[in-house]
C-alpha cells in the first residue's frame, strides 16, 4: 500500500549503479515508485546526452557500468532521466489530513517555492543554497544551511547533505544517512512522519572527498 519516492542520487552511490537505476526506472513506469532528479543523476544525463562533464565523484564508474548494458539500455536511461522532475509536490489526503509533501533532492526554501520558474529555483532544488566560496579542506561549495530558517507550512524532504540522523527541523527533514558512506539507509514514512532505516554493510565511498561542508 506504499508508493516508493526516490529523493534523487541514483547514480555515483555505490557498486552497482546501473542495476539501481534500472530497478528504480522499472519501478517508476510500472507506476510503482516516483523519483525526482538528484545533482548526480542529472550529470549522468548530461553524460549520456554527449554533453562534456567532469569525470569526478564516481561518474566514470557509473558511466562505464550503463554502457556495459548495451544501447537500447542507453537510449531508455536517457530518456527516462531526461523526463525526470527536479521536484514532486505530492497530495496526502484523508479522513484527517489534507497536506502537501515537497519532495526534493537538495532542498527549495520558501522563495524559491514562490518562484519555481525561475532558472535559480532549479539549481537551487539540484544543488542547495550554494554560497559564493569553497572549503579550504574539501575544496567543495559551500552551502547555507536554508533549512535553520525555513519555517514554510509545506512539510519539505530531501538528501543530498549527509547527516547522521534524519530529524524534522523547522518543518524540513534530510534523509541522507549517509549510506554509501558506510551509514545507513533512511526512509520517511508519510504521512506518519516517522522514519525507518537500515544500516550499510560497508562503506564505499571516502566521506572525507565527499562530504559537503555547511556554513
Amino acid at each position: 500500500r506504499r508508493t516508493l519516492v526516490f529523493s534523487g542520487d541514483l547514480a555515483d552511490r555505490g557498486p552497482e549503479n546501473a542495476k539501481t537505476l534500472a530497478q528504480v526506472m522499472a519501478w517508476h513506469k510500472a507506476g510503482q515508485a516516483l523519483c525526482v532528479m538528484g545533482n548526480h543523476d542529472d550529470k549522468l544525463r548530461r553524460g549520456l546526452m554527449g554533453n562534456q562533464i567532469s569525470l569526478t565523484h564516481g561518474i566514470v564508474h557509473t558511466m562505464t557500468q550503463v554502457h556495459a548494458c548495451g544501447d537500447d539500455f542507453v537510449a531508455e536511461l536517457r530518456a527516462w532521466l531526461d523526463g525526470l522532475p527536479w521536484y514532486l509536490d505530492l497530495q496526502v489526503a484523508s479522513e484527517t489530513l489534507d497536506e502537501q509533501l515537497l519532495v526534493v533532492h537538495a532542498g527549495l526554501s520558501r522563495h524559491w517555492q514562490l518562484n519555481r520558474d525561475h532558472k535559480n529555483a532549479r539549481a537551487f532544488a539540484l544543488y542547495g543554497d550554494v554560497v559564493q566560496r569553497k572549503d579550504p579542506v574539501t575544496g567543495l561549495p559551500v552551502r547555507a544551511d536554508w533549512a535553520s530558517s525555513y519555517g514554510g507550512q509545506r512539510p519539505v524532504v530531501h538528501g543530498h547533505e549527509t547527516v547522521v540522523e534524519a530529524e524534522w527541523r523547522n518543518n524540513v527533514i534530510d534523509v541522507d544517512t549517509a549510506c554509501v558512506f558506510g551509514g545507513k539507509l533512511t526512509a520517511l514514512l508519510w504521512p506518519e512522519r516517522t522514519t525507518l532505516d537500515v544500516q550499510s554493510n560497508f562503506a564505499f565511498l571516502d566521506t572525507l572527498d565527499n562530504v559537503t561542508p555547511s556554513a
